[in-house]
């Protein structure tokens, strides 16, 4: 069977051009293909965009077809595109300014779509979609420089200067330039966790380097690379930072977190820990103490610094039990002095003058 295409607003079937302005076309031309042996596409084209006046299609596949539509800015069109070869085809748009019988070889379209393949057969209508995208420009600069060296006389007269990582030179009346191995180290910045060292073709690269520590100068700041980026963390709370200083786990260095850092609490002094500072408040003068023993004329209390002393109490008597003997302090020095003697000591008894009861 022979089917026919034509320079008019034909149906075409499975084959739609898009525009990022949305375009229909229209079909130049006619001729007549064996569908048995090609295959057929269909182009739909919403929306002519206004610098749009050409619409070229080419498939590629074992031979090449291209066609050209003339179209009309603002119009819509579904236009056909036959005698394609079958198999794998390679479908590409491009949209021109111009009439159609303006458009040459050098000819530039102002859009363009990215190549599209897609599976002809005969008898069966292909869908392919192509997406054109508008096509910008570039001033593009070449310049030609000879392998073998420019002559010199010396080192100035060579184009470039000698950086960290290359290094021009005038050997024999050429100019060479040599460049440090790759990896060759350079100073940088200490602490900013970053490498700088050579690529090997004479520029100066950077690469994270978490070895390169940042410095706080604060003793509860610890500083690490995470990633090549320096980053400041606080020490834990609790970790020493000089004599008798502690971290508060919030980056300062502070007497105390607890009452329990600033000392052992007596009877006779209580510590606080108000602000990361320490403070020792003494018992007043006088307080008594549970450090007694009783019966022995004497009395511990609290000498109003916070030490604890011993004093003289002789109302602490010795109390021994021996109704012959009588109980007494000294100065707070215990005694136990005898009764005198034919002091009653019970029924028909007396003491005898030396401590004893007897009948």
């Amino acid at each position: 069977m022979t089917h026919s295409s034509c320079r008019g607003f034909s149906r075409l079937s499975g084959f739609s051009v898009l525009l990022p302005a949305v375009i229909f076309l229209g079909a130049l031309g006619c001729s007549s293909v064996d569908d048995s042996e090609t295959g057929q596409v269909q182009v739909a084209i919403t929306s002519v965009p206004s610098n749009v006046n050409c619409v070229r299609i080419t498939a590629q596949g074992a031979r090449t077809v291209v066609s050209s539509f003339s179209v009309s800015p603002g119009q819509s069109s579904v236009l056909q595109m036959g005698g394609l070869p079958l198999g794998q085809d390679q479908f590409l748009g491009e949209a021109f300014p111009v009439q159609c019988d303006a458009v040459g070889p050098a000819s530039v379209p102002g859009w363009a779509s990215a190549a599209v393949t897609a599976q002809v057969s005969a008898g069966t209508i292909t869908s392919v979609a192509l997406v054109m995208h508008r096509n910008g420009s570039a001033a593009i600069s070449v310049d030609f420089q000879d392998d073998t060296g420019s002559a010199c006389a010396t080192a100035s007269d060579c184009a470039g200067a000698s950086s960290p990582c290359q290094q021009v030179s005038c050997i024999a009346g050429t100019c060479a330039v040599a460049f440090a191995p790759a990896g060759t180290s350079l100073p940088g910045i200490a602490g900013d966790c970053m490498q700088t060292a050579c690529d090997g073709q004479g520029s100066v690269v950077t690469a994270p380097d978490n070895t390169d520590l940042p410095q706080s100068g604060n003793p509860c700041i610890i500083g690490q690379c995470q990633a090549g980026v320096p980053v400041m963390l606080p020490r834990p709370a609790g970790a020493a930072c000089g004599e008798g200083l502690v971290c508060d786990g919030i980056g300062q260095c502070v007497g105390c977190l607890s009452d329990a850092d600033c000392g052992v609490a007596t009877e006779c002094a209580a510590f606080t820990c108000l602000s990361g500072q320490c403070s020792r408040n003494a018992a007043p003068a006088g307080t008594p103490t549970a450090q007694n023993f009783p019966g022995d004329c004497r009395r511990t209390v609290c000498d109003g610094t916070g030490t604890v002393i011993t004093i003289a109490d002789d109302t602490d008597l010795p109390v021994d039990g021996n109704v012959c003997t009588i109980d007494v302090c000294i100065n707070g020095v215990p005694a136990n002095l005898a009764a005198p003697a034919g002091t009653s000591c019970g029924l028909a008894l007396s003491c005898d003058g030396t401590g004893s009861c007897l009948p």
